[in-house]
């Protein structure tokens, strides 16, 4: 058997039982309604034995061939249920495993599997350069293969790394040849995942309309699949895009009863990720109190979940809450430990981002000196990679500190010049800029503002940019 001994043991046997009760349990699970939690009791109930034959098999599949095969399988069978009973660390680990028995087995198709999936579970653990090698590689090999689907499937991937790396049009490319695989493959979950994503490419480039029919489209297939999460969360982007087409979709869910489901199935991720949304809602409704107590329960889990660049979300969230209610230590705090995080593992549009904000909180502590150092950092980087979100905090950051320096006349100008940038996200309007309007008022007389406002607006926002970097490094 191309050079493995073979295995005839009580341990196989009992390796290929547990394979067999794990099948069952995923089979349940993904069957739905009452299934659900049947399918995820009976995975709880034999996981320990589950987890112990895999890690043998794992062991063992370099000397037994019949112990690799059962090595690739595990995943295979586990299929969803692996988000739910193991950490993003444990899921790469059977992966890992999963990945290097198909290549001695020389199985195209399984290794095609495992590389897509390990690829996800890197970006879930923000290890960006193994996902986007995986990426390539599964690429690759479907090509080889034929495989249209992984062709497809790895093109997603690509598109969505690349998009969350900042470079929207390389990303848009990726996704759009996905899009036309998966609408010739009539697949909808895949199609309705790739549709998200591109909107949020379409948006970020200026591309409000095209924005919106993805979303709405992608909206309509996770409706048809009954995929609560997913509608929550493009409807959560129409929201944050401040779409108007958004708001004729929302009545048709209801996020209280989403909650109940995903408390029935045990799925700790989705728990997560809803409690962060309505963290969000609180927060722009005014209920600070609400957001945080969501946000530190979403980051409870994330943190249970060994999920890093989630718990930065949520301290970024919390963040934000501290400073709209200008508790400006707290703010920096949790910055502070959202920005170690994303230095770890190299994050940079998330680290001037940051950086931005935390530039916010320290002229809210009236510390000049420290407002400008984090903007000498963050601007020369979302510079770098035309990141408009970190461009558009930082020049918000940077008219705070003119208001500390002195010049309230420069100040308003740059409001009115990130006012005018399109690349601006309705929260930095909202808040950022709502923050320093609310001093410029307290300086000048309201036509006057107005009129400083509208000079800035007539300004270029790229000269703006480069003068304020080379001020920032003089």
């Amino acid at each position: 058997m191309n050079g493995f001994p073979t295995l005839s043991t009580k341990q196989y046997r009992l390796a290929q039982h547990y394979l067999g009760r794990l099948r069952s349990a995923s089979r349940a699970f993904r069957s739905g309604d009452e299934n659900t939690s049947y399918g995820l009791k009976l995975a709880e109930q034999d996981w320990p034995q589950i987890q112990q034959w895999q890690a043998w098999t794992a062991m063992q599949a370099a000397q037994q061939r019949e112990a690799a095969e059962l090595s690739s399988a595990y995943p295979f069978e586990a299929d969803e249920l692996l988000d739910l009973m193991l950490t993003p660390q444990e899921h790469r680990l059977w992966r890992e495993s999963a990945l290097a028995a198909s290549r001695q087995l020389d199985n195209p198709q399984a290794e095609l599997a495992h590389l897509l999936a390990l690829s996800k579970v890197y970006d879930h653990l923000a290890h960006y350069p193994a996902a986007s090698e995986c990426a390539h590689e599964a690429f690759a090999l479907a090509q080889r293969i034929n495989d249209s689907k992984g062709i497809a499937r790895a093109l997603l991937i690509l598109g969505s790394l690349t998009f969350m790396r900042g470079n929207y049009v390389e990303a848009r490319a990726y996704l759009e040849q996905s899009l036309i695989r998966f609408r010739a493959l009539a697949n909808p979950r895949e199609l309705a995942e790739t549709l998200h994503i591109l909107g949020r490419v379409a948006f970020a480039s200026h591309q409000v309309s095209q924005c919106s029919d993805y979303l709405e489209e992608a909206f309509h297939l996770y409706q048809q699949l009954g995929d609560y999460t997913r509608m929550i969360a493009v409807l959560y982007a129409f929201r944050s895009f401040s779409l108007e087409r958004g708001k004729h979709l929302s009545i048709q869910i209801s996020e209280a009863e989403h909650l109940r489901v995903l408390q029935q199935t045990g799925d700790r991720l989705g728990m997560a990720e809803m409690l962060a949304r309505f963290a969000v809602d609180r927060r722009y409704a005014g209920d600070f109190a609400g957001s945080d107590q969501y946000e530190r329960e979403s980051m409870e889990l994330h943190r249970q979940l060994g999920m890093p660049r989630n718990v930065a979300f949520n301290l970024l969230g919390l963040g934000i809450s501290a400073s709209l209610q200008g508790r400006y230590r707290d703010s920096c705090a949790f910055y502070l430990e959202a920005l170690a995080i994303y230095r770890q593992f190299d994050l940079r549009p998330r680290i001037s981002h940051i950086l931005g904000l935390l530039a916010f909180a320290y002229w809210g502590l009236g510390e000049a000196e420290k407002t400008r150092a984090c903007l000498r950092e963050a601007l020369p980087i979302a510079h770098e990679l035309d990141y408009e979100l970190g461009l558009s905090v930082g020049i918000a950051a940077a008219a705070a500190l003119y208001l500390l320096d002195g010049d309230a006349e420069r100040s308003a100008r740059l409001v009115g010049v990130v006012d005018a940038y399109p690349g601006t996200h309705s929260d930095v309007r909202m808040f950022a800029l709502g923050t320093v309007r609310r001093v410029l008022e307290q300086a000048f007389d309201v036509e006057t503002l107005a009129a400083l406002i509208e000079q800035g607006r007539s300004l270029d926002f790229d000269a703006a940019v480069a003068e304020i970097i080379a001020e920032l490094q003089a």
